[in-house]
């Protein structure tokens, strides 16, 4: 099954803006880019599109409360949402359990693109009942959501894929640790090699965004 990041060049572009500017050299950055490049759509189970729409609301409270405040400064037990930690296992247990619909749909022609691993995501989920919000554990189960590919003008091209094992790599070492040192860093220095991947992927975003307009 896969899942896509459908937008109008415009709304592509905007988005890259976003990343382009970041948010510090901590993984904050990379928060923010998960959050911004989430699939809208499933391409052979269009009726999970609408799920994945109403993830968005607590997303972005979820969101606020780490990007809004100063991160050094949110603790972990700020981070806790019944409607957050609801909403995520709601729409991963949907992702996992639906069956493929249509195996021929086609995806638009301008979108961000990627297989689900069920498998992975369904050995999250039972982490993410019981982890900390304020966590890495939330974090690896949506990067899992995040495609790896950019399709245009029925062209694709793999961008994400080192970008998405490499913050996977980061989260799961993370998630060893406790929710106040995953909060910390997101303020600290990350890796050069995350950076470094996102740039090169926000960069290919922006010449598909601007190929389609």
């Amino acid at each position: 099954m896969r899942a896509a990041l459908a937008l109008s060049a415009r709304s592509f572009l905007r988005r890259v803006r976003v990343l382009e500017h970041g948010a510090g050299n901590g993984l904050l950055t990379h928060a923010i880019a998960i959050a911004l490049l989430l699939p809208n759509l499933v391409i052979e189970s269009p009726e999970l599109s609408d799920s994945l729409e109403r993830f968005g609301e607590p997303l972005r409270e979820h969101c606020e409360r780490l990007f809004v405040r100063a991160p050094s400064t949110v603790r972990a037990a700020q981070m806790e949402s019944e409607k957050m930690r609801t909403s995520l296992i709601d729409v991963a247990r949907a992702l996992v359990e639906t069956e493929t619909r249509n195996d021929d749909a086609a995806p638009p022609e301008l979108c961000l693109i990627g297989d689900l691993a069920k498998d992975r995501m369904s050995a999250l989920l039972g982490e993410v009942e019981r982890a900390p919000l304020g966590s890495a554990v939330p974090w690896m189960l949506l990067t899992e959501l995040l495609g790896t590919t950019i399709r245009c003008r029925g062209v694709e091209r793999t961008v994400l894929a080192g970008y998405r094992t490499i913050l996977a790599r980061r989260l799961a070492e993370l998630a060893e640790q406790s929710a106040e040192i995953f909060l910390q860093a997101l303020v600290e220095d990350a890796e050069p090699a995350l950076h470094e991947q996102l740039r090169s992927a926000v960069d290919a975003l922006r010449a598909a965004a601007v190929l389609a307009a």
